[in-house]
């Protein structure tokens, strides 16, 4: 921190008294200042969603911890990278690739507007896919391109994907049974390597698998009593 101002020999009462209002003046507002920044710091870093800021290009110049997370590229490799760039392989709700124009992002810094609650899948390689809620708005500063913030969604998506899959009676045309193709599904759909489905017996007592769904093979079901299990209760 540097002197707040200078006086000059002989000394006069008024620039005396001027300065030390000025030095003060400067001081308070420093201290602010630095204040600001630590409580802006502490948001950026504790807010449970990604936060990426780009400049006026639309190349990335800071990115908080959770975006680290969610895209799978520490913020440092982050820095200098284009929002619309070619790292980014992007679809949409319906599998199908996103064009860098349809991005949240690129809208926004493009029709300088904010633009709310974009579905993306981000794909990742062999780390599969993650879905995320985007929402991006320009930043009315100089040299400050967007503010793009964005939430992890995926297992929304999973359970409103296995709604649809029931909805849509996709088991008719596969020519298995409904428990059958539901258990095949959920597997696959949820990463699951075991999957069990019970049906409750007439009497209430008793509960019935009608499918055991283990490592990619179907397995023969059983049957117990409620009594004695958490289930008894529900």
């Amino acid at each position: 921190m540097g002197p707040y101002g200078y006086l000059t020999k002989p000394v006069n009462g008024t620039e005396l008294i001027i300065a030390v209002e000025i030095a003060v003046y400067r001081f308070g507002m420093e201290k602010k200042l630095r204040i600001s920044e630590e409580k802006y710091r502490v948001l950026f870093e504790s807010i449970p969603m990604g936060i990426t800021v780009s400049d006026r290009e639309g190349n990335i110049i800071e990115s908080n911890s959770m975006a680290e997370s969610l895209l799978g590229l520490h913020r440092d490799d982050q820095v200098g990278v284009p929002i619309d760039g070619e790292h980014w392989r992007i679809v949409r709700p319906d599998g199908s690739d996103m064009s860098p124009v349809e991005f949240a992002s690129v809208r926004a810094l493009k029709e300088n507007r904010l633009v709310e609650n974009v579905e993306m899948g981000l794909i990742k390689g062999d780390r599969g896919t993650t879905w995320i809620n985007v929402t991006a708005a320009p930043v009315p500063l100089d040299d400050y391109g967007v503010v793009i913030a964005y939430s992890d969604v995926t297992e929304r998506k999973k359970i409103e994907d296995v709604q649809k899959f029931i909805a849509q009676s996709a088991w008719v045309a596969s020519g298995e049974d409904f428990f059958k193709s539901l258990a095949r599904y959920l597997s696959g759909a949820l990463g699951m390597d075991y999957v069990r489905i019970d049906q409750l017996a007439g009497d209430g007592l008793s509960v019935r698998a009608e499918v055991i769904f283990s490592d990619g093979l179907f397995d023969s079901g059983d049957q117990y009593m409620l009594d004695g299990t958490p289930l008894r209760n529900l």
